[in-house]
């Protein structure tokens, strides 16, 4: 109730949103950086695995977005970035309503 009374979100949204911005910065920043190299390294492995990336691909689909990761190549970053961050909002939004409207400690 704290959240919603202060307009904040749940840490959870922030960490997600800022793993999806370092993930999105490695795919359209400079292609001679190590970590983009390294990524595109992963990419063709196929039992390569990094812990981070294997949290990027589920937080894309829980936001519905799954043609992000299919298509990396040709990506909007300014708009994807505004609809993750507010698909995200809007899912804590609603999970927060369905927890409040069955909790009896905030019927007042």
């Amino acid at each position: 109730m704290l959240y919603s009374e202060t307009g904040r979100y749940t840490l959870s949204i922030v960490v997600k949103f800022r793993v999806i911005v370092f993930w999105l910065n490695m795919i359209t920043g400079d292609t001679n950086t190590l970590s983009c190299n390294a990524y595109k390294y992963m990419l063709n492995t196929p039992n390569f695995k990094l812990k981070w990336l294997t949290i990027v691909r589920p937080i894309i689909e829980e936001t519905c977005k799954i043609d992000a990761w299919q298509n990396q190549t040709s990506l909007q970053t300014s708009t994807l970035k505004h609809e993750i961050k507010q698909v995200l909002i809007d899912q804590n939004l609603q999970h927060w309503q369905a927890t409040l409207d069955q909790s009896t400690k905030a019927r007042n």
